[in-house]
């Protein structure tokens, strides 16, 4: 059996025990390279495996020849606060914190939250460094107790205190002060009584030391409605006014709904009037409990017509007349509008005498509607969609500058209304071309367009195959006509009407006797009538009238002679106008 007396001597630094082991010393650095032979039983300190703390030292017990084997002494424990690895896991005073008491509160009987969930005290903790028990941390002591639900002083008791003082507004009038009780976690004040409205029963309801002070409410009697005050609990003093004697002056006195009945009021009481006085002149006459006092005073004045000699000079309502006028007041002086005159007949004035009105507007070249417009189509036709169809060949030379002219002049005068213009032009090639000039536009983008075109030296003049797919429903020539605006084609030319396409009138009849266009439609257009004839007027030479007279069904003037009308830059437009408004 081997002995190890002297081995424990050795490793008395590593067996000692107890809360507060002393500070461990290393054992003494052992030879890089053991003696081959040592004494029989001789022992020595050993490392067993590095990083294992306390446990990696060992004994070793000499054999004779050698040493033999390391063999563990301290085996690993529990973790204890003393500055070792205890648990030999290489990191000492790896320790569970302790709890603990805040300062001066052990041993006090607290309620904590880990024994119930509605104190607000928490256990602290104690931390373990270097072998030392820290100071206690992370505590939370007992407070003063609120009402909140919970235990704020940790007795055990939550909202302890019953009192929690006085509760109310007043304690005058009828209010009285309550007490604040805690009940689960709410203040609740018991037994006060709160201010109510003021109200008139001698009782100062809103407890502001006055009673029924300031009350008001509105009264009524038969004649109207007045205010009533609040005394000593009782309504009194209404204002309302009270029925009174019927006099005359213009009132229901005695609120019986009738005004100044039963009496024969001439005028209304104090009221005062100037008065014709016999046997001239004028005075004043004054009204006395409903009647009028006798005429005072005796003054000449201006004659008026009154059947009275106002100016005493003998002569009753003499050179008395006056301008008047019956109609809109913005059309006296316009065109056919004139104002007329009335006289004075013994005291009455006589109907309105000469004067002209405002009248339909017919075609007579007159202003007879009197809105500053002579035979204005707008009058008749709200919306048009108006084509020019315009030879330009080499023989209108002589007419077209005074027809752009002419078209210019008239259009321009119809700025604002909703009439669109179109300039269709052929004649400028020996092909017989014709083309959308201008398609449909208002009048200022048409009068731009229009004045750049010029005469050329064309000789073709295809007059049909252009009315043709003007007046067809499937518009080959691209016109936008509108749907709300009556269409209307002014065909201005000076030869006889020519085809390319072998068009001839009766082609052209079926599309004009009844219009198919888009604005040959009542539901529209509410200027159309359904079933009507195609607007179609003619400017030319009266030698080729006849050429279009075949499918030409509008009544009225529709021909016009280019030779007349092209004197100075008038071509008739303003004729042809009046012929679309006899329509």
């Amino acid at each position: 059996m081997k002995s190890y007396g002297l081995f424990l001597i050795l490793l008395l630094p590593l067996l000692s025990c107890g809360e507060d082991p002393p500070t461990s010393v290393p054992p003494e650095p052992l030879p890089e390279t053991p003696p081959p032979i040592c004494e029989i039983d001789q022992a020595r300190n050993c490392r067993i495996e590095e990083n294992l703390g306390e446990c990696q030292y060992g004994i070793s017990t000499c054999l004779g020849d050698a040493w033999g084997e390391c063999e563990q002494v301290v085996f690993p424990s529990d973790e204890i606060c003393d500055g070792l690895d205890n648990d030999c896991n290489g990191t000492p005073d790896e320790v569970k914190p302790l709890e603990c008491h805040p300062p001066g509160w052990e041993g006090m009987g607290l309620v904590y939250n880990n024994e119930d969930p509605s104190s607000i005290c928490q256990m602290g903790y104690l931390g373990c460094v270097d072998g030392e028990w820290e100071d206690c941390e992370g505590y939370i002591g007992p407070e003063n107790e609120v009402c909140d639900g919970l235990d704020n002083n940790c007795n055990g008791i939550i909202d302890t205190d019953t009192d929690y003082g006085e509760c109310g507004v007043s304690a005058d009038g009828i209010c009285s002060l309550g007490i604040n009780y805690c009940i689960d976690g709410d203040i609740y004040c018991i037994d006060a009584t709160f201010p109510q409205v003021e109200s008139c029963d001698n009782l100062d309801n809103d407890c502001n030391g006055s009673v029924d002070d300031g009350l008001a409410q509105l009264c009524t009697t038969v004649c109207g409605v007045g205010e009533e005050m609040c005394d000593r609990g009782l309504w009194v003093g209404c204002t309302a006014p009270l029925p009174q004697e019927e006099v005359c002056n213009g009132f229901d006195d005695d609120c019986d709904g009738e005004i100044d009945e039963e009496l024969n009021c001439e005028c209304i009481d104090g009221m005062m009037q100037a008065c014709p006085s016999p046997p001239c002149g004028w005075g004043i006459q004054t009204c006395v409990d409903g009647s009028w006092s006798e005429c005072e005073g005796n003054l000449p004045e201006d004659e008026i017509c009154n059947n009275h000699d106002d100016d005493c000079d003998g002569e009753v309502d003499e050179d008395l007349y006056m301008v008047c006028y019956e109609g809109p007041e913005d059309t006296a002086g316009i065109g056919e509008c004139l104002e007329g005159y009335s006289e004075c007949t013994e005291g009455v004035w006589s109907e309105c005498l000469d004067q002209t009105l405002p009248e339909d507007e017919v075609c007579d070249g007159l202003d007879n509607d009197c809105d500053g417009i002579v035979d204005n189509p707008e009058t008749f036709y709200e919306s048009t969609d108006i084509v020019f169809v315009l030879d330009v060949s080499g023989s209108m030379c002589s007419y077209v500058t005074d027809l752009i002219n002419s078209i210019a002049d008239y259009t321009v005068g119809l700025t604002g209304s909703d009439h669109y213009f179109s300039l269709v032009i052929h004649g400028y090639d020996a092909e017989g071309g014709y083309l959308l000039h201008t398609n449909l536009t208002d009048i200022t983008t048409f009068l731009l367009a229009i004045h750049d075109q010029d005469c050329t030296d064309g000789s073709i003049e295809p007059t049909y195959d252009i009315i043709l797919d003007l007046a067809r429903p499937d518009n080959l020539l691209g016109i936008s006509w509108r749907p709300h605006a009556t269409p209307i084609i002014i065909v201005i030319g000076d030869e006889y009407p020519q085809t390319t396409i072998s068009t001839f009138p009766v082609d052209i009849v079926p599309h004009a006797i009844t219009c198919v266009l888009p604005g040959c439609n009542s539901t529209t257009n509410e200027s159309w009538t359904d079933g009507d004839p195609l607007e179609i007027f003619v400017v030319t030479k009266p030698t080729y009238f006849s050429s279009y007279q075949l499918f030409i069904f509008g009544e009225g003037l529709r021909f016009f002679d280019i030779d007349e009308a092209s004197e100075g830059i008038s071509i008739g437009l303003d004729l042809i106008f009046q012929e679309i408004c006899l329509d």
